[in-house]
């Protein structure tokens, strides 16, 4: 009970002049104006690495109080400073752009234990905005849940690979590529073009020659030896199917490779 008691006291001293040593200034560069909230060393150093850090090289003015500066925007900042005090609770609502912006804080801050639990908080939202039904239906079509995957996508990092695959098995089954973005895929880069097979191939049944997708595959050629590359970033059913992909695409590339030497 008395940490319960301790928390909600803390949650309460945010952005409160009462005992703050701390000033910190944000800049909102996207509508040029800038924001003050009072801060207390004890709280936000205990708390979080980030703020102890800062507070460690930061000047002070005439009354001793440390003088930090972020740019960032101040809805966003708000949902730090807020959890940084104990409440790592951002709310509801179909609005998610303050917390967008305070991942994309958290993540150039280095506050990983923030980032995560806002991007958990972020999936949460848009689950139930994806919850929602009319009539029975969900009232979210293919187009919008197609971006809300990129926006998904947008605001993760590699390593919450696992955590983005079973939001979107769980909430967004209706989503898959387009043959246009499997096209752009393709022409991005070598993975891009390898990981474009791969979706097509699971994706239409067929394997170079997919049906209704146009990847223009006669003017994309790599070196043989970057094929092997695919071993490393396929996830299979096994070492034969493995095999058996890594031989059809060495047998369309050697078959453009002589059609080329003919020519």
């Amino acid at each position: 009970m008395q940490n319960t008691q301790n928390k909600t006291s803390f949650q309460s001293f945010f952005n409160k002049a009462e005992f703050a040593d701390i000033l910190a200034t944000v800049y909102d560069k996207t509508t040029g104006t800038e924001a003050q909230y009072h801060m207390h060393q004890m709280i936000v150093c205990n708390s979080s690495d980030h703020f102890k850090n800062l507070c460690a090289s930061a000047p002070v003015d005439e009354l001793g109080c440390k003088l930090l500066s972020f740019d960032t925007t101040s809805r966003a900042f708000e949902i730090i400073g807020r959890w940084v005090y104990g409440n790592k609770d951002v709310g509801t609502g179909s609005d998610t752009r303050a917390i967008e912006e305070a991942l994309e804080f958290a993540n150039s801050a280095g506050m990983e234990d923030v980032r995560v639990g806002l991007l958990n908080q972020f999936l949460e939202l848009k689950s139930q905005l994806m919850s929602n039904t009319v009539d029975g239906y969900r009232a979210v079509g293919l187009d919008a849940q197609w971006n809300i995957f990129e926006e998904i996508c947008e605001h993760s990092l590699p390593r919450d690979i696992n955590t983005v695959a079973n939001f979107v098995a769980v909430n967004l089954p209706g989503v898959s590529p387009s043959p246009t973005w499997l096209g752009q895929l393709s022409a991005g880069s070598n993975d891009g073009f390898m990981a474009a097979i791969l979706i097509a191939k699971h994706t239409n049944g067929d394997y170079l020659q997919g049906s209704g997708v146009s990847l223009n595959f006669d003017k994309l050629h790599y070196p043989h030896a970057q094929f092997s590359e695919l071993s490393a970033i396929y996830v299979g059913p096994g070492p034969q199917h493995t095999n058996n992909i890594m031989s059809k695409l060495y047998e369309n590339w050697s078959r453009s490779q002589t059609n080329e030497n003919l020519a």
